[in-house]
């Protein structure tokens, strides 16, 4: 008799997710965002990754803000149901020594996963209201420009 090996799960995963780096002198964090039927949109162990709290200025610091916590990786619950709800994640930073960060991103595939927007803290007032899928960086000079908003 031969019994057939049960094939292991999948890996959970996101549906989709973007990706990009926060950059200065001092070093690159990486943050990531996506929507999985597997997640929570609160912390999910396995899924997503929290940012320890920001170091004393003028250290660089780059995380994503969501629900008054900081992270690395926030994947959000599946969006069958609320495609077209729009979701906005905080991009916080803080500017270290030379007082200049660059965000990057490759935007491979991402047409295909909707719209995505990086504008400042007020929706493009201060002159950032950036197309993702159509730009892949962001060069930002002004320390007073501390929040971004990742609009998707």
């Amino acid at each position: 008799i031969v019994t057939p090996i049960a094939p292991l799960a999948p890996e959970p995963g996101p549906d989709f997710s973007v990706s990009f780096d926060a950059t200065a002198s001092s070093g690159t964090y990486t943050m990531t965002a996506g929507f999985s039927p597997g997640a929570t949109d609160g912390y999910d162990e396995g899924i997503d990754e929290y940012a320890p709290p920001a170091p004393p200025p003028p250290a660089f610091d780059a995380a994503l803000g969501w629900d008054n916590d900081r992270y690395y990786t926030q994947i959000l619950a599946g969006m069958d149901d609320n495609w077209d709800v729009e979701h906005v994640f905080d991009v916080q930073l803080q500017y270290g020594d030379d007082g200049l960060i660059t965000l990057s991103w490759d935007t491979t595939g991402w047409a295909d996963l909707g719209t995505f927007y990086l504008t400042d803290a007020f929706d493009g007032a201060l002159g950032i209201d950036i197309n993702m899928t159509w730009e892949s960086s962001l060069t930002l000079t002004d320390p007073a420009i501390n929040t971004l908003k990742l609009k998707y």
